[in-house]
């Protein structure tokens, strides 16, 4: 029987005796332990990459949209607001402000101010009590009169970020100064100082392109309320203007007013280049708030929006930048949501009419679903239902209008005793061509019924459509001028209390009195003017 070699042992494998310490098996749960650290590592790791990503695409498409915006030559950032340098003597503003400090409004007389502006009635029974105010502001209407001829405006204001908190501390003295200057023109016409009167229409609307030129909504807003001021003056004194018909006329009575200050008052209202880059300057200033605010929460947190800088410490700045990090891409969409919402709307206040500026419009937030609502935080915030105020623009710009051609038809009236048939006859001599409407679709011009009970210019006002004229007027009396057509009254004879309408006012099927100028004539059909 042969042996076995000696380097190997006789006993079997399982009963050879362990040396050393002995090895246990792992459990099964740190087995799962290990998979679910590993699995949380790549469910990171992907993440962090699609956080990577995210945040890449978006910071182009919103770089993307900022640099096509500088390219056209837009502002976006708030430094990009500044007016151009000029010197203190070239600045209307500077003689505006002090004009306004040197109102003499006590208490009592700004409440006297409130009662009497567009109180024409009232002011004329009460000329006696006008007078003395008149006369204690001389000194502030003749710095209006100097600011009126210069054409530079800086109101002072730097726009810096956060935007949203810039101040606008002058808007209550721009309001208190347009309503003077209206009890003032009224005034000069019922005394009938005509030229003074006529000269304090120049001063006033020159007045409230100035205050135009912030570029903010709430100064558009505030510019458009001084120049429906001056509006409802031309429309209440323009058809008493007694107006010189030569120099000899003038030379021999200095109250009747040249008719070469219609004339450039005719021109300054059909000139709307101010009026209409003041309205798409507020549309990129609302632009590029958006974009700031969020620029801001992204780099000092939301509080310094709220606070107007950063305010917090340290610590307390990183931990709201850490918080902000994961959600930095959907910001930045939100941004790039805002500006497009804002693009939107400044192309649409570029529009020659109501109609085709509301046809570009984006859905309004208040229309947006609630998941845009959840992924738009700031924009959803900030940006505001904005095609009323567009709207209020073009109303006004219809309103420009009617008050310049109410004027031609003034100059017309002297000149040949009576007013014309028709819009074309005032054209080339007294108007270059008739206005069009421009709350109207079709290009249509400005309507004109000079043998309506109530002789009026008018547009089609908020539903675009053409009533032939016919307007509607509150339980009050005065007109509603969301309803039907929007007049403009040729004799200055605007309802304003119950039973002012003429007698062939009607009911409406929803009770209102309802003024029906009808087109019972080619003479009374817009279409033909």
């Amino acid at each position: 029987m042969a042996e076995l070699p000696a380097c190997e042992s006789a006993t079997p494998a399982s009963e050879a005796r362990p040396t050393g310490k002995p090895v246990s098996p792992v459990p099964p749960r740190y087995w799962w332990l290990k998979r679910i650290l590993i699995v949380s590592g790549i469910f990171l790791l992907a993440l962090i990459g699609v956080r990577l990503g995210w945040g890449w695409e978006a910071n182009r498409q919103l770089q993307a949209e900022i640099d096509r915006i500088i390219a056209a030559g837009e502002p976006i950032y708030p430094a990009d607001f500044d007016p151009p340098p000029m010197r203190p003597e070239e600045n209307a503003a500077k003689l505006y402000l002090d004009a306004e400090a040197a109102l003499n409004l006590t208490p009592t007389q700004g409440d006297f101010v409130n009662k009497l502006v567009g109180e024409y009635a009232q002011i004329r029974k009460r000329l006696d009590e006008v007078e003395p105010f008149v006369k204690a502001n001389a000194e502030a209407f003749q710095l209006v009169r100097r600011a009126g001829e210069l054409k530079k405006v800086d109101w002072g204001g730097r726009i810096r970020s956060p935007a949203i908190n810039f101040m606008l501390p002058n808007l209550s003295m721009h309001r208190h100064m347009s309503k003077t200057l209206s009890i003032t023109a009224t005034y000069h016409a019922e005394r009938g100082h005509h030229a003074e009167a006529l000269t304090t229409l120049v001063d006033s609307f020159r007045f409230t392109e100035a205050v135009d030129r912030e570029p903010f909504l709430i100064v558009h807003l505030v510019a458009m309320a001084c120049r429906a001021l001056v509006l409802d003056d031309i429309e209440h004194v323009a058809p008493t203007f007694a107006l010189a018909r030569d120099a000899r006329e003038r030379d021999a009575d200095s109250t009747i007013a040249p008719r070469e200050l219609v004339s450039l008052l005719i021109t300054e209202l059909l000139d709307e280049r101010s009026f209409e880059a003041a309205l798409v300057r507020a549309m990129q200033a609302d632009r590029m708030i958006m974009l700031d605010a969020v620029e801001t929460v992204l780099r000092d947190g939301i509080s310094s929006l709220l606070s107007g800088g950063p305010t917090v410490t340290v610590p307390a700045h990183w931990l709201q930048r850490a918080m902000t990090f994961p959600l930095t891409p959907m910001l930045k969409l939100d941004a790039l949501a805002g500006i497009r919402f804002g693009s939107a709307i400044v192309d649409g206040a570029g529009k020659p009419n109501w109609p085709a500026a509301r046809a570009t419009f984006p859905p309004e937030p208040s229309d947006w679903s609630p998941l845009e609502r959840l992924t738009r935080p700031v924009s959803g915030l900030i940006l505001s239902s904005l095609d009323r105020v567009v709207f209020q623009h073009f109303r006004a710009l219809a309103e420009s209008r009617m008050a310049a051609i109410a004027l031609a038809i003034r100059l017309y009236e002297v000149d040949h005793g009576r007013r014309p048939e028709t819009l074309v006859g005032l054209v080339p001599e007294y108007l270059s061509t008739v206005p069009i409407d421009p709350l109207a679709a079709d290009d249509r011009p400005i309507g004109y019924l000079p043998n309506a009970p109530k002789p009026i210019l008018y547009s089609v006002g908020d539903n675009a459509t053409d009533d032939g004229g016919r307007y509607a007027l509150y339980p009050n009396g005065a007109v509603d001028v969301k309803r039907f057509d929007l007049p403009f009254f040729l004799n200055g004879d605007r309802p304003t209390r119950k039973r002012d309408a003429d007698d062939s006012s009607e009911r409406d099927d929803d009770g209102d009195d309802v003024e029906r100028n009808g087109r019972d004539s080619d003479e009374n059909n817009p279409a033909q003017h």
